[in-house]
């Protein structure tokens, strides 16, 4: 009597789909433990990146301030220097004013009013040299005479004169001729005064503007101080963010995970069934 082989009935579907679900539960478990890594590990790097940034701000801000301390300084130096400038501007210009003055009556003196009244001895010590060589002779032939006066000087009285003239004569024309110059030197001392005068102006001008750039600054150095105060708080912030984020992936992960258990023991009573 010949017996058949018998042959392994095949699993059930419960089975297999049991199996599924726990190891589709499994794998949800890993992912869900993994992603709480990878994302405590992505806050960690997006806060370092974030707080570089921020102490890199915050140093460029801690810069700029003092940069605006210096610049304020410089600003107030140079505002102090250019009223001393100014002032010495003004008292430059007023010496300027007054050489010009002098040197423009020099040159009238030189041209007109001195040469004319050389001009003027000398044409009158040429008519007493006429009277000096009568004088002169008539001395001399008293002195001929018997019991009269000794008259021999080493110079007479009408080479005397002629000394004098011939000394005087060029003068006059020494005058007139460095007129011009004078009169050219006034002009250009002139023009100078007209150049302090715009300097002073120019001057006043930046002090003007010397005057409203320290506000500005001040203005500057509260918006920097504004934005550090700003930096320093975001930079808490973060901190007490990014904790917070890793709180609420590690609540959604371990939610997660936990949410996987029911897969498992679904597909636990699905073999045992």
């Amino acid at each position: 009597m010949s017996s058949t082989p018998a042959t392994a009935s095949p699993a059930p579907p419960s089975t297999g789909v049991g199996r599924a679900l726990i190891a589709a539960g499994v794998i949800g478990i890993i992912a869900s433990l993994i992603g709480i890594v990878v994302v405590w590990m992505l806050l960690d790097d997006l806060g370092d990146g974030v707080d570089q940034s921020i102490e890199l701000t915050t140093e460029t801000l801690n810069t700029l301030d003092e940069t605006l301390v210096l610049a304020d300084d410089i600003t107030s130096t140079v505002s102090g220097s250019t009223a001393t400038l100014d002032s010495t501007v003004q008292r430059l210009s007023d010496s300027v004013d007054e050489g010009s003055t002098v040197l423009t009556s020099l040159s009238e003196l030189s041209g007109t009013e001195l040469p004319e009244s050389i001009d003027g001895v000398v044409e009158g010590i040429d008519n007493l040299t006429g009277v000096a060589r009568t004088i002169d002779n008539t001395l001399s032939q008293l002195s001929a005479i018997p019991f009269g006066p000794n008259y021999d000087p080493e110079n007479s009285f009408a080479g005397t004169l002629t000394e004098i003239r011939d000394d005087l004569e060029p003068t006059a024309t020494e005058l007139r001729s460095i007129a011009p110059d004078l009169s050219s030197l006034a002009t250009t001392v002139s023009d100078s005064e007209a150049d302090l005068d715009q300097l002073s102006s120019d001057i006043a001008a930046l002090r003007a503007s010397l005057e409203d750039t320290t506000p500005l600054i001040s203005d500057y150095r509260d918006r920097v101080a504004e934005a550090q105060r700003l930096a320093a708080d975001t930079q808490g912030d973060l901190g007490r963010d990014r904790n917070f984020a890793k709180v609420v992936s590690l609540i959604l992960g371990l939610a997660i995970a936990v949410g996987q258990l029911v897969p498992i023991l679904y597909g636990r009573d699905r073999l045992r069934t």
